[in-house]
């Protein structure tokens, strides 16, 4: 697919990708609500104009962070020894 403005239609690209329609449907949605697609009535999908709407890898965290935050107090970890709790997994997942 060359690069240009417009995207092909979510039947199009399903075919030529053999991939389920709803799953580009649903991946053209989120990339709507993230801003970088446009969607016109009657029309093709288009590139959103190029402005700062990519989030900061940090961002794409939140969700995560914000889970293990609810969990942390649920089982009674203050917040002085969360961070301590991560810095040791990470010096074990990467073998520090």
């Amino acid at each position: 697919m060359p690069l240009c403005d417009t995207l092909p239609s979510v039947r199009e690209l399903a075919s030529t990708q053999a991939v389920n329609p709803m799953t580009i449907s649903k991946a053209y949605s989120q990339l709507e609500v993230e801003g970088i697609l446009l969607r016109k009535r009657g029309c093709p999908m288009e590139v959103a104009a190029l402005k700062n709407t990519f989030k900061a890898p940090e961002q794409y965290l939140e969700p995560q962070l914000k889970e293990l935050w609810q969990a942390a107090q649920q089982l009674g970890v203050d917040a002085q020894a969360l961070p301590k709790l991560v810095a040791r997994y990470i010096k074990k997942e990467s073998g520090l």
